[in-house]
């Protein structure tokens, strides 16, 4: 469902942006400024799609969900804090934690 919404924000944005290009009194100025700005969506709309399709996969390592929560958050994230959290639901049955691999 958060795969649609993502899809969909990024085709109405692009659909504003060439709104504001038609609307544009300077076009040619406005022409590059918008296909920059649309190049910016489509690269955002891509990567919070991979980002969902990362968190239905399941598989990510404690190290990327304190990336993921860092990039959402102006704060650090405390990785103990993670470790903790993540043993409580393991515990609860929510989280499978892998056994260390054998090197």
């Amino acid at each position: 469902m958060r795969a649609i919404h993502i899809e969909a924000t990024v085709i109405n944005e692009k659909n504003r942006l060439e709104t504001v290009n038609e609307l544009a009194a300077d076009k040619p100025r406005v022409a590059g400024q918008v296909l920059a700005l649309r190049k910016s969506i489509e690269q955002v709309g891509a990567v919070q799609l991979a980002a969902i399709d990362a968190h239905m996969n399941g598989k990510q390592s404690l190290l990327d969900i304190k990336k993921m929560l860092e990039a959402q958050a102006p704060a650090k994230a405390d990785l103990q804090l993670i470790i903790d959290y993540t043993d409580v639901l393991a515990k609860a049955g929510l989280v499978e934690i892998p056994p260390p691999s054998a090197t």
